[in-house]
């Protein structure tokens, strides 16, 4: 899909020496080098020389001839692409005045924030030191600061009181304050290292590796000496094993088994390999699978057996398998016919497509109405496609990068090209208003709970529940992807080692860990009534190419 809208997108190609008169134009730096077609509002970077001065001038194809982007401060999205992109290219850096000619543009363009830039911030690619002192205010000796230098070490204090001390003699660390991790590795070989203890009241807990594999040990009551195991669990050989001196008192005891052979490896049957992209989703009570290769697979709901049902990799359409959609009885996507992109739509599972002849970029839905992002805004589809209703519309650098929703809210999260962050906006009415709710450093996935909404990027997990008014974070777990299937919270992780996924039956107050055998990277998942399936990432190479398998599970009460 994204190849696409790249194409009908106004767009930089790169760095040119010549500008041509027809729309082929050679490019000798940028993402594809060599004799490129323009299309309508695609722009290049010409170097001419003016008094012995390498200047950065854009030009822009209109459609029939190259334009000069001169006053540059009309044209500052265009030359700040260039910028960016010749920041990039090692041996243009080294050509300051190239660089310095095409940089002073920018200024003229963007000297308020140039001006920012230089105030507060600074671009380094190495800094060596012999001495580094950070502080705000030297004369004060309750704020933070930090020394780094032969003498002191590391040395950080806050407050008047040193908070760490890395002694630069000795080795020897010293912290003093409270540790919140979402991991913490001990690799020490030997067994008296790698020792994490809680001392109280002549009572210690101690984790640490042992001759057996890994234990963990309360131990006390005899004088002090902390010999007598009062609680001892070790694991070794994928087994572990508890001890207990004394009496037992508990409510209940429970033994449970694994949930390892609950998950059955499928493969895809394909003729293609793959980069691992795929797109699952239900449909008119059987499960449909598409590939990046543009193939078509169906299954029933246990989704173990698949047939192939259609392939469209050689269709001139290029229709983007990967955003399709089911919505009632058709399936969505959108395609390219005439050099323009269009929605299609299909009845029977993918075999035919019909073009609805709305021009589109992308496709969502709420599972009963159709809407399409085009350029810069969103719109309503009408049921028999003969209207559509406009919803929201981008502004300034902001552009839409997905849209989710359900029959209370609306959600449309963009990225800020120039300041890259990434924005959440809600609607509550029906898309006649919207408020912006939510801000990150990354782009996050979304899921909608029962009297809550989730939010999940690399950076953690997050909840709502006054509709995003205000966020508390539940968990540090890096999320890939986000659902919400049935009563339980679903985690995919980002780290393809975890092997399994995290679930949550309290809305995210808490989360168990459920292996599923495989250490593979997790993409999507679907429910069906008979099982859950998650879609893979990488599973094996072929002349360089991927492949991916699924992962199916029919036995639903591990979660």
């Amino acid at each position: 899909m994204k190849k696409i809208v790249q194409s009908a997108t106004p767009k930089y190609l790169g760095v040119t020496e010549t500008v041509p008169t027809t729309r082929t134009v050679v490019i000798t730096k940028g993402e594809r080098l060599g004799a490129q077609d323009a299309n309508a509002g695609d722009w290049v970077l010409m170097a001419k020389t003016v008094g012995g001065w390498k200047v950065g001038v854009c030009y822009r194809w209109t459609g029939s001839q190259w334009i000069n982007l001169e006053p540059e401060y009309n044209y500052t999205e265009q030359y700040q692409a260039a910028l960016y992109h010749i920041c990039e290219i090692e041996e243009l850096m080294k050509e300051t005045g190239h660089f310095g000619a095409l940089f002073a543009k920018v200024l003229v363009a963007q000297q308020a924030l140039i001006d920012e830039l230089l105030v507060n911030q600074a671009f380094i690619k190495n800094l060596v030191v012999q001495k580094l002192h950070i502080d705000s205010d030297t004369n004060n000796p309750n704020d933070f600061e930090t020394k780094i230098n032969k003498t002191d070490g590391v040395l950080v204090r806050n407050k008047n009181r040193t908070i760490l001390h890395i002694d630069p003699q000795t080795g020897q660390s010293a912290f003093n304050g409270d540790i919140k991790a979402n991991k913490i590795f001990l690799n020490k070989a030997n067994q008296d290292e790698g020792v994490i203890e809680a001392v109280n009241n002549g009572w210690k807990l101690v984790i640490q590796p042992s001759l057996e594999g890994i234990e963990l040990c309360i131990m006390g009551g005899d004088g002090g000496t902390m010999k007598k195991k009062q609680l001892y669990t070790y694991i070794s050989g994928g087994l572990m094993s508890l001890a207990v001196m004394g009496s037992i008192s508990c409510s209940n005891l429970f033994s449970s088994q694994t949930t390892f052979n609950s998950w059955e490896k499928v493969d895809i049957p394909t003729t293609q390999y793959y980069n691992g992209m795929t797109n699952i989703f239900t449909h008119q009570g059987r499960l449909v699978l598409m590939t990046n290769t543009n193939e078509i697979f169906t299954s029933s709901l246990e989704g173990v057996l698949w047939k192939k049902q259609n392939d469209l990799l050689t269709d001139e359409r290029r229709l983007s398998l990967l955003s399709a959609i089911s919505v009632g009885e058709n399936i969505f996507t959108i395609g390219s016919e005439n050099n323009k992109i269009f929605l299609f739509k299909s009845k029977d599972f993918g075999v035919t497509w019909d073009n609805t002849n709305i021009e589109a970029h992308e496709v969502f839905s709420d599972s009963e109405d159709v809407f399409i992002l085009r350029y810069d805004a969103l719109y309503k589809i009408s049921a028999n496609f003969l209207n559509e209703e406009k919803i929201y519309e981008s502004h300034g650098t902001e552009e839409i990068i997905n849209m989710v929703l359900n029959k209370e809210v609306w959600i449309v999260q963009t990225h800020d090209r120039l300041l890259h962050y990434f924005r959440l906006y809600f609607s509550t009415d029906k898309g006649k208003t919207w408020h912006n709710r939510a801000r990150n450093g990354y782009a996050c996935t979304i899921a909608f709970g029962e009297g809550f909404i989730f939010m999940g990027n690399i950076e953690g997990l997050k909840k709502s529940p006054d509709k995003g008014v205000t966020w508390v974070t539940i968990s540090n777990e890096e999320v890939r992807s986000l659902f919400y299937i049935d009563k339980y919270l679903i985690i995919l992780s980002n780290d393809e080692n975890k092997g399994g996924i995290f679930v949550s039956d309290n809305n995210g107050d808490s989360f168990s860990f459920i292996s599923c055998g495989y250490s593979y990277g997790f993409l999507s998942m679907v429910a069906t009534p008979t099982a859950r399936i998650i879609t893979t990432d990488v599973v094996g190479m072929s002349g360089g190419s991927r492949k991916a398998v699924l992962l199916v599970n029919k036995n639903k009460q591990y979660f």
